[in-house]
């Protein structure tokens, strides 16, 4: 035991870490005590919230050991360890058997130095030996000395750190009973006036939450409390305030609220309880304190109340009314801090005006980087040891460790990077943005290509090869997803250059070569508006093809200016009503907000204007001086607008699903062209491109038709044309200077181009585009994806060269799986408005069977799962807008049932073939015969009374473990449960953090580990049981999936962003240095990484793993399943059943835990030699029943391959 060090050593670190950023946070307060009080209580802030964040991250991140040299000159220093004294392999049979032993340095403590990982080709024997292997140790020891005796201290300490933990936090509960008993006691203020006036300084404040105004029964100060439905609370004597006191009343208070001042101060109050015995953490709370207060009076100052008449109206209220002991809620005056904030707002030297989003970023960039590099340190003592300063021994053969040569592939086919731990990558990351695309530009020599959504990517034109790729979030713009009044790129005529929006008045000049900036302020000293711009908002930049002036559209004012900067005259945008968030319900592009957009027509003379003001009028002004022309009415909201090459026509495209054509000298409208809507719930049309040479007009068409692009003659307005596989949600085009080839992009994130004249895609330079069906054959010998016109492409491994394609024509494949016996492929997916599932003979390349059937009155029918039985003898599907499951039987190829299921998602077949579970959105679990398509069984998790169940547990996929009877469904809270089979009692929680992307989870082929695919692009595989992830090297750069294990599950494959990867399963570090025995106690232990790493490690020894093995399975009598112990109990009684069910196993020598022994027997079933096949045939007739049943489980997986 090492209680005496640990908890000295955290105790120590904590307070060292914590200690360092409340002093820091108090040095930049003092810094800057001359700038406004808004920015000092920012400060405090997140002081306090990095010091309760500390402990955890210090926990989840890589740690940095800062070595503190300690020499060993008193072997009494050194760390404590327990061990037995007995060497019988039983252990000891009582406590005196146990002696203490001082732990000191030996050779063996020394670092080992394994070859460096290298490059090579994917072409080898079998794919287990391309596999990444580091193998690395990094132990150099850290132990602060405490003598034994101490502890018994530590326990003590951690006794009394409790205690002035519950302490201080018991006047926050006590605090919580007097508010309910106030409350209880008070009346709501439903006189008009107040609520009037309660309404008018909410207004004035921005401040959108609803509010909840009290009177309390007695002559109570002023005070406010509460988060999520916040309360303010008045004396009693309040109807007999003027105008005047009640104003400045209602605006502190409110200022509180707006400012969540309440909130700020709970987390300082918890920080405060966890470090109670640091006074800087008290000291910084006072702090914290005294700059809320100030910051609301400022913004009661800011509001238009004159200081001196604020001032006297606080010395009033604080002599006149009592401030009770609530320490959550925020008071509004108190006489201990009221000389020094009347002194504060008289000072003319210090600053009075709001935080400015600037000094917000800047402040919340400072902490987080102070909170990770505090908490990345380790401080360490390293004993060092007279031996550590000897000359190294020579090398000796026959001590050598297993070392692992790492030998994966490090690019592609196209000598583009592959993401650490990718073994192969289908399809290309060429001209594929990994997000949406909202805005692209081509530069005017055709090199060119910058895509954008919420980072932008600048590529080579002519391969597709991204360049380098930048984020203007980090400018203060974030581009909305679909919206009036964007334009976020423009090129400069000597395409060297390009500009995108920055901050409010700022325009960012980027360099094409080298990914260089500039920022260009406009000149006019324009202030940032009182109202914030919002998460998103609509900004357009446009400029001359001279390059000498700028157009900058926000949603104040559409300011142009020279190249410099400097404003040469604005055009204002005050529209009568403001577009407000709940706008986007009735026109989702309102989703930017107020808007100026403006283009500048090519020969430079004119301005086309369009803002919020008037969203249906192009407003023509004279580029030079801003003189109004004239304005020409539209039909409805205008989207987008384009020049004619000659200037003299415009082309917009507006709302109303149309393409209109108006005379710039007249205003005149020439013809118009209404797009056909298949889909009237949602329909607008977006960009529109003239080409160069005058006669074609492209427009995209992302909602209501076919996600398409048509295009147009410019003439007339009648269509030739239309390019029908652009993907999802077309949102930009550009075309060449011949108007030969056309560019288009969108939501989808590719990036197209096109040949006008046969209207055909232009191939992509060597690459294929990668759909988002994949799947990994169990025999670990193939996979195979679906490419982006509907192509199934087979490939070997581990060369990933084409075995073959597979087409039905027609047919695009979302989802693809393999038959357990890799002999069959099955593909579910779309034809025309059909849906379709088809299965293949991969050895004669034959399809041997296809269901098809009507999409029915959804347009957007598809499939959300497919899977194999076990057997490999039915296969079954769900489709989700058609709320039902089916299942096929593979021999006959008849449907033997239709499931009716409510939003289904997700289905699976038990172990035994004889169940198949069905779940979907409607929170329920249904339990179905294969046989007769009979329902057996259902659960309402949403009924189920469990506290672990207040989230969006809509399910978006089921999944039977192969062994076990364990069932697991991941569900819209970013949580996958793990349940009990039989009763669906809850096992475990698996918490992602991030949302998941529909499905695309499951176990391991021996039912060990869960792999899941997240909205960002994480790759995670998951110890079930306990939650703990045990690798996570796989990255998309958005969205994926995991769909599925190949062979015994060293591998899995992973679709996402536009490409799959095959992904290597083992960890990045090997504890190679370790003996089989100590690796065997890291996988039996509860560590599930150390278990994990453990397993991989041993692979590397498979000769004394089996002799290992051997000897420990085959003497097991008892087996605990811990996943079942205390389910009926409460959670303090099952985790009581659990420990001492650990202490049995500890100390019986013939019992272990369910997962020791599935894990080990399905190392064997990795290790794959003829001695460990042997072994697990022995197994199946071991002593005990689950041991037996994992090595039959284990025989069927090998016969299967």
């Amino acid at each position: 035991m090492l209680l005496n060090s640990t908890t000295l050593a955290l105790v120590l670190e904590f307070t060292l870490k914590s200690s360092l950023l409340f002093l820091a946070a108090a040095l930049a307060a003092l810094l800057l005590r001359r700038q406004t009080s808004a920015l000092r209580h920012r400060i405090w802030c997140l002081a306090f919230a990095a010091a309760v964040c500390l402990p955890l991250l210090s926990l989840i991140i890589p740690r940095f050991q800062l070595p503190i040299l300690h020499p060993a000159t008193d072997p009494a220093i050194a760390p404590i360890d327990v061990t037995v004294a007995n060497d019988s392999p039983q252990g000891p049979t009582d406590l005196s058997e146990l002696k203490f032993s001082t732990m000191a340095p030996t050779d063996s403590d020394t670092d080992e130095i394994l070859p460096s990982p290298h490059p090579s080709d994917l072409d080898q024997p079998h794919v287990a030996q391309v596999l990444a292997q580091h193998a690395s140790r990094n132990q150099d020891v850290a132990a602060i000395g405490v003598a034994p005796k101490s502890n018994s201290a530590a326990k003590w300490g951690l006794m009394i750190w409790s205690i002035g933990c519950v302490l201080a936090v018991f006047p926050l509960l006590l605090g919580a009973v007097r508010h309910e008993r106030i409350l209880s006691a008070a009346v709501i203020a439903n006189d008009s006036d107040w609520q009037r006036e309660l309404q008018d300084c909410a207004n004035q404040l921005g401040l959108k939450r609803p509010i909840r105004l009290f009177i309390a029964n007695d002559d109570t100060i002023p005070m406010t409390w509460g988060i999520f439905r916040p309360v303010v609370l008045l004396p009693s004597s309040c109807a007999q305030w003027n105008l005047q006191r009640r104003r400045v009343v209602l605006l502190h208070e409110l200022a509180h609220i707006q400012r969540w001042d309440c909130p700020a101060q709970l987390v300082a109050r918890v920080a405060c309880a966890v470090y109670w015995f640091n006074p800087l953490a008290w000291y910084g709370l006072h702090r914290l304190r005294s700059e809320c207060e100030r910051a609301c009076d400022d913004t009661v100052v800011n509001a238009g109340q004159r200081v001196i008449d604020y001032a006297t109206e606080l010395v009033d209220i604080a002599a006149a009314y009592r401030i009770p002991r609530m320490p959550e809620a925020v008071c509004m005056a108190g006489q201990c801090q009221l000389v020094e904030r009347v002194a504060s707002m008289l000072d003319p030297s210090r600053a009075h005006t709001p935080l400015t989003r600037r000094g917000a970023l800047s402040t919340i960039l400072a902490t987080m980087a102070l909170l990770m590099a505090t908490a990345i340190i380790q401080p360490v003592t390293r004993i060092v040891t007279a031996e550590e300063n000897a000359p190294p021994a020579a090398d000796s053969t026959d001590n050598a460790k297993p070392t692992a040569e790492t030998k994966r592939p490090t690019t592609d086919a196209l000598g583009d990077p592959l993401p650490d731990a990718a073994l192969l990558r289908m399809g290309t990351i060429r001209f594929r943005h990994p997000s949406s695309v909202v805005d692209m530009a081509l530069s005017p020599d055709e090199k060119t290509v910058v895509s954008m959504d919420e980072e932008f990517i600048v590529w080579d034109a002519v391969t597709g090869k991204e360049r380098w790729r930048g984020n203007t979030q980090d400018f203060g713009y974030r581009l909305p997803h679909a919206a009036y009044g964007n334009r976020a790129i423009v090129f400069a005529a000597d395409s060297q250059t390009f500009y995108t929006p920055g901050r409010w008045n700022e325009i960012v000049a980027w360099n094409v070569a080298t990914g260089d900036h500039e920022v260009i302020i406009l000149k006019d000293e324009q202030p940032e508006p009182r109202r914030p711009l919002g998460h998103y908002s609509s900004l357009s930049i446009d400029m001359t093809r001279d390059g000498q002036m700028f157009a900058y559209g926000n949603k104040s004012r559409l300011a142009v200016s020279n190249n410099a900067g400097q404003v040469l005259y604005d055009i204002a945008n005050n529209p009568e009503n403001l577009i407000k968030p709940q706008d986007m319900n009735r026109d989702r592009l309102h989703a930017g907000g107020d808007f100026s957009y403006g283009r500048f027509s090519p020969d430079g003379t004119v301005l086309a204007v369009v803002n919020s003001e008037s969203p249906k009028e192009i407003r023509l002004h004279e580029a030079k001086t801003g003189k109004e022309l004239r304005r020409i009415p539209v039909t409805s909201l205008l989207v987008r607008l384009a020049f004619s090459p000659d200037s003299k026509q415009i082309v917009a495209t507006e709302r109303d699903s149309a393409v209109r054509l108006y005379e710039v000298a007249t205003g005149e409208k020439l013809w118009d062209y209404k797009i056909e809507l298949k889909n009237k719930a949602e329909s607008y049309t977006s960009a529109v491109a003239f080409s160069p040479d005058a006669e074609t007009i492209a427009v995209c068409a992302p909602i209501g038709s076919d996600h398409d692009i048509h295009l147009l003659r410019a003439a007339d307005g009648k269509r030739f044309g239309k390019l029908i596989e652009h993907g999802w949600k077309p949102w930009a085009v550009a075309f060449t200077a011949d108007s030969k080839t056309l560019f288009s992009s969108g939501w989808g994130g590719e990036i197209y181009r096109w040949d006008v004249a046969t209207q055909k895609q232009l191939t992509l330079p060597g690459a294929l585009r990668a759909g988002g069906a994949s799947a990994a054959s169990p025999d670990g010998t193939a996979v195979a994806f679906c490419d982006g016109e509907g192509t199934v492409h087979v490939l070997d491994l581990p060369g990933g060269g084409e075995r073959q394609q597979l087409k039905i024509p027609g047919t695009y494949f979302s989802l693809l799986t393999f038959s357990p016996d890799s002999r069959q492929l099955a593909g579910a997916g779309v034809a025309g408005d059909q849906v379709q599932t088809t299965v293949w003979d991969l050895a004669a390349s034959e399809v041997v069977h296809r269901w098809d059937w009507p999409k029915g009155h959804d347009t957007h029918s598809d499939f959300t799962d497919l899977c194999y039985s076990p057997d490999g003898q039915l296969l079954a599907a769900a489709v989700f807008r058609q709320d039902t499951g089916y299942i096929w039987n593979l021999t006959t190829g008849e449907q033997l049932a239709k499931l009716p299921h409510q939003e289904i998602h997700g289905l699976s077949f038990s172990p035994d073939n004889r169940t198949l579970v069905t779940a979907g959105w409607d929170k329920m679990v249904r339990f179905w015969s294969t046989e007769t398509g009979e329902k057996l069984r259902d659960f309402n998790i949403g009924q189920l009374k469990d506290p672990k169940l207040e989230g969006d547990i809509r399910m978006h996929s089921v999944r039977y473990s192969p062994q076990s009877n364990l069932l697991a469904t991941l569900h819209l809270d970013s949580l996958v449960r793990i349940w009990d089979a039989d009763d669906l009692s809850l096992i475990s929680e698996i918490d992602n953090e991030a949302s998941f992307s529909q499905g695309g989870t499951g176990f391991s082929p021996d039912g060990q580990w869960y792999a899941t695919g997240d909205r960002k692009g994480q790759v995670r595989l998951y110890d079930p049981l306990t939650g703990q992830i045990v690798w996570e090297r796989g990255r998309h750069q958005d969205s994926t999936k995991a769909r599925g294990f190949g062979g015994n599950g060293e591998t899995l494959i992973s679709s996402g962003d536009g490409v799959c990867y095959l992904w290597d399963l083992e960890p990045a570090e090997l504890p190679l240095d370790k003996s089989v025995d100590e690796l065997w106690k890291d996988l039996s232990g509860e560590d599930s990484p150390a278990a994990y790493r453990a397993i991989w490690a041993l692979s590397k020894q498979p000769q004394a793993t089996v002799k290992l093995f051997g000897k420990k399975l085959r003497a097991v009598e008892d087996v605990v399943d811990m996943s079942r112990v205390g389910l009926d109990l409460s959670d303090e009684e099952a985790n009581r059943r659990k420990r001492l069910k650990r202490l049995m196993v500890a100390k019986k020598p013939r019992m272990e835990t369910l997962p020791t022994v599935q894990r080990a027997i399905s190392l064997l079933v990795q290790i794959g030699t003829p001695e460990a096949v042997a072994l697990i045939e022995k197994l199946t007739i071991a002593n005990n029943k689950a041991v037996n049943q994992s090595a039959k489980h284990a025989l069927s997986r090998i016969e299967k391959r």
